[in-house]
């Protein structure tokens, strides 16, 4: 290993083999002859997976697998997750020396710090989602590169307590809430929108003018929108069973139908509603107590839509087609809470044969 002066700063320049044949690696611009030969043992390292070599360098293997396996949406959280929560823990760290006491202490630093951005504890959901995430890199180096163990498996489950929360407006809350944003023409058709089909914000936020179909009153999902680290991104949607053609009420059609004669010039590949999420949540927020209604979710609308079904008595194989979902059980598992009770329904059943 050598580094040589490079006017005031240093290089590396050394060879290194790969797939048997014998290359030159070249790197300018350190401050130090250490920052130089540190970098050096890294990339020598990582370059033949030693177990020695630093968490950084595996989380550069992982990631540069990772970007031709899943959505570029997906990619880019998975990279800010580790950026700003795994990394700065674990980076400096040889990965020989990393066990599940070393994670069980992450986890419980994780569990009890404070998110500067809210002021609260981070939500077992995404202390979860974090867990996840750190257990999928160390599975990437048992799968592919001979790491003995997956320290999060000896570490163990993180049993938190998760708990959905599920708020829902009625149709009387639903419309004393677009009576006072009916000035805003993208809210007011945006809100409808996922009220009346139960889509996810994403699958709104995705919708061009050649997905729907005003005439046979469909709404064509195909894609879903996202905005990450400032980047616009569509992408497919979440799962295969995302992809439907959705019915729409008549009323719902002469709205979107004013909205979009409201639009200058809009052609078949525009999106209908070229915001962000931001707005629809700002306008919950903000308007929500002028309407006397309390305040939800975005993703609370979907829930919303899928309890106006249910109060119908509309088939949960129907209301699992709608809101996309892979498997009826998933719609029944998420709005269990929202049927009648199963032993109510028996007494019910009970009473009216028994003694008619």
């Amino acid at each position: 290993m050598a580094a040589y002066k490079d006017g005031k700063k240093w290089k590396v320049l050394f060879y290194y083999a790969e797939e048997g044949k014998r290359k030159q690696k070249h790197k300018r611009g350190f401050s130090t002859k250490r920052e130089a030969l540190e970098w050096e043992r890294e990339f020598l390292l990582e370059s033949t997976f030693s177990m020695n070599m630093k968490f950084k360098g595996l989380y550069n293997l992982y990631m540069k697998d990772s970007i031709h396996r899943i959505k570029e949406k997906t990619y880019l959280i998975k990279d800010i997750i580790f950026q700003h929560q795994i990394l700065p823990y674990f980076g400096e760290m040889e990965v020989s020396k990393i066990n599940a006491v070393s994670v069980r202490n992450f986890q419980n630093d994780l569990i009890s710090s404070i998110n500067p951005r809210s002021n609260k504890k981070y939500s077992s959901h995404y202390i979860k989602k974090i867990n996840a995430q750190l257990s999928s890199i160390f599975n990437f180096a048992v799968n592919f590169h001979g790491l003995k163990e997956n320290p999060c498996l000896k570490a163990g489950a993180l049993n938190l307590i998760y708990e959905k929360k599920m708020n829902i407006w009625t149709l009387e809350e639903f419309t004393a809430f677009t009576r006072v944003i009916k000035h805003k023409p993208i809210s007011y058709a945006g809100f409808n929108v996922l009220f009346c089909t139960g889509i996810r914000i994403g699958e709104l936020l995705a919708l061009t003018r050649k997905d729907v179909d005003l005439k046979n009153k469909t709404i064509n999902i195909s894609k879903s929108y996202g905005k990450v680290n400032g980047k616009d991104i569509i992408s497919t949607p979440k799962t295969q069973s995302s992809n439907r053609i959705i019915s729409i009420p008549d009323k719902l059609v002469g709205i979107l139908k004013e909205y979009f004669d409201r639009i200058y010039d809009l052609s078949v590949d525009d999106r209908i509603f070229n915001v962000t999420q931001y707005v629809f949540r700002n306008d919950i927020e903000r308007h929500s107590e002028k309407a006397g209604v309390k305040k939800i979710r975005i993703h609370d609308l979907r829930h919303s839509h899928a309890s106006m079904l249910i109060n119908a008595n509309v088939n949960p194989l129907a209301i699992s087609k709608r809101l996309g979902h892979a498997k009826v059980d998933m719609t029944l598992n998420t709005y269990s809470h929202l049927y009648p009770s199963s032993e109510e329904k028996l007494l019910e059943i009970l009473n009216k044969k028994l003694w008619e």
